[in-house]
């Protein structure tokens, strides 16, 4: 009985050891993983904590936040079934849209106004990372479909100056939310950016629409936005990781037992796995979309099925598609542009093939998506 006893003893004790040099060596390489990431991105001069990613104030009279908020708040939420993606209104959804216009006309010509100011920079305290409030993320998007509402209610009447002007209007609120580095805002304003191109495109524009227009091309690039949403991104989740690590689960969306001490190992596996992921997606979103396409998918199939990172990692490659299709709107806009005045075309290169866009007369088209023209733009 007692060689019984020493012997479970031995094996108890044998057990607790290996668990604990198991966890040492688990720490130990995820440590070294977690600290070639973060340096990687200081070499890289990108930052590590979400207050370094907050836009720089503003002159309050310069700022449209507050009155485009003013102008959105509280509208009907009708609203929601209405898509930010270039498709055009159902039936029975545009049946609804002359009542929303003319319940909301106030609200428009409010919001018209605020657009004239040159910035926008919504109050939010990004120090809290992924506890930060986005109140406003709601109202301006059904602000955004308002302003389309109201430019196929316009087109509907045959006013096509005025079908034009509220889509440069969707235009320009994309354009003042191009500096917020949260990534649904991202990928919202890619959505306004197609749609307010799919109103615009084969219309005849006035002289000074045609100049609006130019200058909101100027100041409405996308192709870098996505490599910023994605670093304020892994920013925020390397604070959500520091806290986990420090004991502190609260607001961070994850299982309380995750902070718990004997997990962490496993937590900072898991954030050398999520790093070296962000890190790549990060550096992938900086070329165009038709050299990174397999690359983004293959590096967002080989994060989730962790348990945090996979959390963690946004549909990197759906947004990336999102937003190379309203850049090559905006490029095809500023071809047509070129076209229709008569000069030479800019050089530009198409995100979907890396060959320049091409031209048959009046049409242009970008390759798209299946790589056989799908993104057309006729000039008028």
């Amino acid at each position: 009985m007692k060689r019984v006893l020493r012997w479970s003893a031995f094996v108890v004790v044998l057990l607790v050891i290996t668990c604990i040099t198991t966890g040492a060596v688990i720490n130990w390489v995820a440590t070294t993983g977690v600290n070639e990431g973060l340096d990687q991105i200081r070499r890289e001069n990108a930052p590590i904590a979400m207050a370094s990613v907050q836009p720089p104030d503003c002159n309050p009279d310069e700022n449209a936040a507050a009155p485009l908020l003013g102008a959105f708040r509280d509208l009907d939420d009708a609203l929601d079934e209405f898509r930010l993606d270039g498709s055009i209104p159902s039936t029975s959804l545009a049946a609804k849209i002359p009542d929303l216009v003319a319940k909301y006309g106030e609200r428009l010509a409010a919001a018209r106004i605020a657009l004239q100011r040159p910035r926008c920079r919504f109050d939010i305290d990004y120090v809290k990372g992924v506890s930060a409030l986005l109140p406003h993320i709601l109202p301006v998007l059904r602000g955004a479909k308002l302003m389309k509402a109201e430019a196929f209610d316009r087109r509907a009447k045959n006013d096509v100056a005025g079908s034009i002007d509220s889509a440069l209007d969707l235009l320009t609120l994309a354009v003042l939310l191009a500096e917020e580095p949260i990534f649904v805002t991202q990928l919202v304003r890619s959505g306004m950016a197609i749609d307010a191109m799919g109103l615009i495109e084969a219309q005849p524009m006035t002289a000074a629409q045609e100049e609006r227009l130019i200058g909101l091309l100027d100041r409405a690039e996308l192709r870098q936005g996505l490599a910023r949403a994605l670093q304020a991104d892994r920013a925020m989740v390397i604070q959500v990781y520091g806290d986990l690590l420090a004991g502190h689960a609260a607001g961070s969306g994850v299982p309380d037992y995750l902070a718990w001490w004997p997990m962490r190992p496993l937590v900072r596996r898991e954030f050398a796995g999520y790093l070296r992921a962000m890190n790549d997606l990060v550096a992938l979103a900086r070329r165009d979309y038709h050299e990174c396409k397999n690359a983004l998918e293959t590096v967002e199939r080989s994060i989730h099925g962790s348990r945090t990172a996979g959390m963690f990692v946004p549909a990197v490659s759906k947004v990336a598609l999102t937003m190379t299709k309203a850049q090559a709107r905006l490029d095809l806009a500023r071809l047509a542009v070129a076209v229709r005045r008569g000069k030479e075309l800019p050089t530009l290169t198409d995100p979907f093939s890396g060959r320049p866009y091409g031209r048959n007369g009046d049409l242009l088209w970008s390759a798209g998506e299946s790589g056989r023209d799908d993104v057309t733009w006729r000039v008028r």
